[in-house]
């Protein structure tokens, strides 16, 4: 077996650790994962993406306080990483702290400003203010620096975002536009064929939005 092969080739390297503590994160033993990834951080505390991890192990249990705490230890640990900075912004905005979410995301962007994740976030807030036409120019900035073959499921992210954004605005053509291609990315996701569905309807399209509506009640 695999583990067995780490443990007995690599027993004191902290990557043998981080990989224990991803594959139980996967499976949603936070608890497990958090003591893998601590023991990685315990040999190597230069070693971001098992301290990340453990942020993110807290925040998979929407244990904020403890996630932040982990985010902060990096920005110590690590001050020229936006990662902390972004992740700490995401947990704000989880709690609906707008303002507090958008500080951290600025400063993300400040110390790497073409992250797409960074853009998307700060978008992610400009839609809850209602402030669609800045959205709209946050999600285009992001998808733009998404890097050709990269993750889809990412790209779907914000294509869906950017979608709903032209929903609220009333520009079902565009919304349209974005709700497809986020389905040839993920053609099952229910939440897109609901978004889709309710664009065609209002747009007049009854047919097409009756088969999603169906569609999207299979999933």
């Amino acid at each position: 077996m695999i583990s067995t092969a780490l443990y007995e080739q690599y027993p004191e390297s902290y990557m043998t650790f981080h990989v224990f503590g991803m594959y139980y994160y996967l499976m949603k033993k936070f608890e497990v994962s958090r003591k893998h990834f601590n023991k990685a951080i315990k040999i190597n505390r230069e070693n971001l993406s098992s301290w990340i991890m453990l942020g993110h192990c807290f925040a998979a249990q929407e244990e904020s306080d403890q996630a932040m705490s982990v985010y902060r230890s990096c920005i110590r640990q690590f001050p020229g990483s936006h990662l902390p900075h972004l992740y700490i912004g995401m947990e704000y905005l989880r709690i609906n702290n707008l303002k507090t979410a958008l500080l951290s995301f600025k400063q993300a962007k400040k110390i790497a400003g073409e992250d797409p994740m960074v853009y998307n976030e700060i978008g992610c807030i400009k839609k809850e203010e209602q402030q669609y036409a800045e959205a709209k120019k946050y999600f285009n900035k992001a998808l733009k620096l998404c890097r050709p073959g990269g993750a889809g499921w990412f790209k779907q992210i914000i294509l869906n975002n950017l979608g709903n954004a032209h929903r609220k605005c009333r520009e079902y053509r565009q919304a349209i536009i974005c709700f497809e291609q986020c389905l040839n990315l993920s053609p099952n996701d229910p939440a897109v064929l609901f978004a889709l569905a309710f664009c065609y309807h209002f747009s007049g399209d009854l047919d097409r939005a009756i088969a999603l509506y169906h569609k999207g009640r299979a999933y």
